[in-house]
């Protein structure tokens, strides 16, 4: 099939491109490279090579010590360098008449959308309607990330379906996921699918360092030290191999989602619905059992921080797709902890955070 991911040189983005290729798809990228990527030139560098991607990533050096350069020729994908906000290079793209794209072309995060609400708006909802609207007018099937962070603070533990209770969202960054929810239902031509992911983790060319299993890693294997706020509350998570895989099989069962003009689905792994101390604990104990020097602070808060409270299920597109997540919270965590033993700056520069210097004077 003919694919494009917007977005493509980013921490989901990257690693789809790479299993998109290793399928036999034709697949470009349309990508504002502000994060100072080298990870397209990793994609492209890992598809050249005989070696497994998990080899890949453990060799010493590692994949992401490698001297590799910015570049915007590739031998195995087709590279765009834009932004959603130009029209006529998007539109210019689009008539590449593309099967199914992928969008993942916004500002990911409750911290860095919060920082300027304007720039976070034209980026996150008009951008993104930029989009909406080629798929649309092109007929390509849109496969949208929204965020399970909508379902925000439930009272209790139980599973939440698609059906939950969304809460009204206080941050940008959910705001502008639900008006694009909305925006995408309004489109009754569009054939489109929308997942609301669990917080995804994971190696991935790009790494992305303040998602959950990576944050808590880092904090008690490099700072020595964490505080921990609201600890007992759920948070839901999924390997980045099982996210991937959710992509594929609708790619690879798209009569599934004619029936309707759109299609909402959770998507995690139900057994990776834990607290934030159960999270942490499974990480001590990697440590703890590992020759690495595990000595560490550990502090608590309550009520501060991060209030959302949420356990997902993924029942509905099991049912519709046939979805099995088989990586449990260690596959996640011990790749990551390796690396950071081998070397513990090795995710330092600001390619890897989700705040970089390059986006500094737009979000000031």
């Amino acid at each position: 099939m003919n694919i494009l991911i917007v977005g493509g040189a980013g921490y989901i983005g990257s690693m789809l491109l790479y299993r998109l290729i290793k399928d036999g798809h034709k697949v470009s990228v349309y990508d504002n490279l502000k994060y100072g990527q080298k990870s397209l030139s990793r994609v492209e560098y890992a598809l050249g090579s005989n070696k497994d991607l998990n080899e890949l990533f453990s060799l010493i050096p590692s994949i992401f010590e490698m001297d590799f350069k910015i570049k915007t020729k590739y031998n195995y994908f087709d590279l765009i360098v834009g932004n959603t906000f130009d029209n006529k290079l998007l539109e210019s793209i689009f008539e590449k008449k593309f099967d199914f794209v992928f969008h993942f072309g916004e500002l990911v995060g409750i911290s860095i959308c919060n920082r300027n609400q304007q720039f976070t708006e034209n980026v996150n909802f008009v951008g993104t309607k930029n989009v909406v609207d080629l798929c649309d007018k092109y007929n390509s099937i849109l496969i949208y990330n929204s965020t399970s962070s909508l379902y925000g603070y439930q009272e209790n533990d139980k599973l939440v379906d698609e059906n939950g209770e969304i809460q009204k969202p206080s941050d940008e960054y959910c705001k502008n996921k639900l008006k694009v929810e909305e925006y995408i239902k309004s489109k009754q031509n569009l054939k489109s699918v929308i997942f609301r992911p669990s917080t995804v983790g994971g190696l991935s060319f790009r790494m992305r360092m303040e998602l959950l299993p990576h944050h808590f890693s880092y904090a008690l294997l490099v700072n020595k030290k964490f505080t921990l706020s609201n600890s007992n509350h759920y948070r839901a998570i999924v390997h980045i191999d099982d996210l991937i895989n959710g992509y594929l099989l609708v790619i690879n069962n798209s009569s599934k989602i004619k029936d309707s003009h759109y299609n909402l689905y959770n998507i995690g792994n139900d057994n990776l619905n834990l607290t934030k101390i159960q999270f942490l604990n499974i990480i001590k104990s990697k440590l703890d059992s590992s020759q690495y020097d595990s000595r560490y602070e550990i502090a608590s808060k309550k009520g501060t921080g991060d209030m959302r409270n949420l356990r997902i299920s993924s029942a509905k597109f099991v049912k519709d797709f046939g979805y099995n997540p088989t990586n449990d919270f260690e596959k996640i965590v011990i790749p990551f902890i390796d690396l950071l033993k081998k070397n513990p700056c090795i995710f330092d520069s600001y390619e890897h955070l989700n705040e970089p210097t390059l986006w500094k004077g737009l979000l000031e």
